[in-house]
């Protein structure tokens, strides 16, 4: 079966009605991922990288035009000297060189939120939980079109950068970017890096004040 035309609005959360959404995600573990489906079935979401990959060996098959999605095939290994290119790795975050661009594969918290367990099936707990991206990525839902970063290259790699399983907030903007040719380049929003609550190793606070009076 055919995967379900999805556009570029609804992917991002957003309809016709809609301005700027923001959604808490987690950067998608891709290289350690154990999602692999092409298709959407009753063992779980699709990957949206293999269904992209997929769908552009079926265009080449018979000849249809599939560059305006090619950079969603990308596996990360093109420019990535650092990353060793063992067969069926994809990498994350994506360095595209060629078209100046740097793509973040994440997945949003709210298509991730688990589920508890019944007689048909296994608990799975929240992407939040720390168990979720070493035991059930096999159940992981990821966005079906990266993000890129919001901020410029100098401040991506000076601000640490954003690297798999990290907590980003994502802003989706009804107006997609278009391209020179004037087609809709298919991205789903930017990406921040930020942290969620519980994130941060807090020490207890001095009982002498660090901040007196004057200074």
């Amino acid at each position: 079966m055919a995967p379900k035309e999805i556009s570029p609005l609804s992917a991002q959360g957003l309809n016709t009605n809609s301005g700027t959404s923001t959604f808490q995600a987690i950067v998608s573990p891709c290289s350690t991922c154990a999602n692999r489906r092409v298709f959407q079935d009753s063992n779980g979401p699709a990957c949206p990288r293999m269904m992209s990959i997929k769908q552009a060996a079926d265009a080449a098959a018979v000849g249809t035009d599939f560059s305006q999605s090619a950079h969603l095939t990308m596996t990360g290994l093109e420019y990535n000297p650092y990353v060793t290119p063992s067969p069926g790795v994809l990498a994350n975050p994506v360095y595209d060189c060629g078209r100046g661009s740097i793509y973040i594969w994440v997945a949003r918290l709210i298509d991730n939120h688990g589920f508890l367990a019944t007689s048909a099936r296994a608990a799975i707990p929240p992407i939040t939980d720390p168990s979720f991206l070493l035991n059930h990525t096999n159940q992981i839902q990821c966005m079906i079109f990266p993000v890129v970063p919001s901020e410029s290259l100098a401040g991506f790699f000076s601000n640490g950068r954003i690297r798999e399983g990290d907590r980003v907030l994502v802003s989706s903007i009804r107006d997609q970017q278009l391209g020179e040719d004037g087609s809709e380049v298919l991205i789903g929003g930017t990406a921040d890096k930020v942290h969620f609550h519980g994130d941060f190793n807090l020490l207890p606070r001095p009982k002498k004040d660090d901040h007196p009076r004057g200074t």
